[in-house]
């Protein structure tokens, strides 16, 4: 089935088509969102209702500039921008459309760049982005950025993201390759998040302790530039120590630390430390 300008839609470039329900969406490059309720019927064109969805109307949409449109089972609307992702929730009712519970996430959240090229939404409940930067997982309130730099990802640059479902992965299409990202389906009672405690980190008071590490794991820190700055390995156990040294043995300074945890299926968790030493 094709649509066009003639029909409603506001640009016929670079479009995205998601039918949901008697109701689709497109993106466009340059003219901000259409929404579409087809009706009964997407080949019967005479009882079409188009929505034209764009800044100077909707000026919470952060850009006219659609990369990216994905609609999650719960119903939210996902808007990869140049200026950020938009997230919010549709409600179509006697032939009105009310957008409600606008969120944006943008540099100022944690992104790695206001550019985002494509969104994806995975079973166990995770929002994936990828920006300019670097490739996002929000998960709830928690934020974690993957970068050539903490992660197997082959470029910073995300252009594309897809999720296999027979095989249970993320395909990750970046500027100089294809990456693949196992993702976990289990719940978080079965599989916990790693903690570190405590957090922030004095490591004169005693040394940082990671707990719930997957059996088999490895854990690496990095530092606020990205430079590998120490490799962990859990023994006898579901924890290890880290008492705010280097590979060397030698003592880092106060900063904001990256740690990635790799389990044997190479599944990933990120998190970030705090370490503060204090002045003498």
């Amino acid at each position: 089935m094709t649509f066009t300008d003639k029909d409603g839609v506001p640009d016929g470039e670079g479009s995205v088509l998601l039918p949901l329900e008697g109701m689709a969406w497109f993106g466009t490059f340059r003219m901000g969102l259409a929404f579409l309720n087809y009706g009964p019927s997407l080949e019967d064109k005479e009882d079409d209702r188009w929505v034209h969805i764009f800044t100077a109307k909707f000026p919470k949409l952060t850009s006219n500039n659609i990369s990216d449109v994905e609609v999650t089972p719960d119903g939210r609307i996902l808007v990869a921008t140049e200026e950020g992702l938009n997230v919010f929730r549709a409600v179509y009712s006697g032939d009105e459309l009310q957008l409600e519970g606008w969120t944006v996430y943008d540099v100022s959240d944690g992104l790695p760049s206001n550019l985002v090229r494509s969104v994806c939404y995975t079973p166990e409940g995770s929002i994936w982005v990828g920006t300019e930067g670097g490739l996002v997982r929000i998960r709830g309130d928690s934020l974690m950025v993957y970068t050539r730099s903490n992660s197997p990802l082959v470029d910073n640059t995300v252009y594309a993201l897809e999720y296999d479902a027979g095989r249970g992965c993320l395909w990750i299409g970046t500027g100089h390759g294809l990456s693949r990202l196992q993702i976990s389906l289990t719940s978080e009672a079965d599989a916990p998040e790693v903690i570190a405690f405590p957090n922030p980190f004095f490591p004169e008071d005693g040394p940082l302790t990671f707990h719930n590490l997957p059996e088999g794991s490895s854990l690496r820190i990095f530092s606020p530039s990205g430079e590998l700055v120490r490799s962990l390995s859990p023994e006898g156990g579901r924890k290890v120590i880290w008492k705010g040294d280097n590979d060397a043995g030698y003592l880092v300074g106060s900063g904001v630390y990256l740690y990635v945890v790799k389990d044997p299926q190479g599944e990933v968790q990120v998190g970030k430390v705090a370490l503060v030493r204090r002045r003498r």
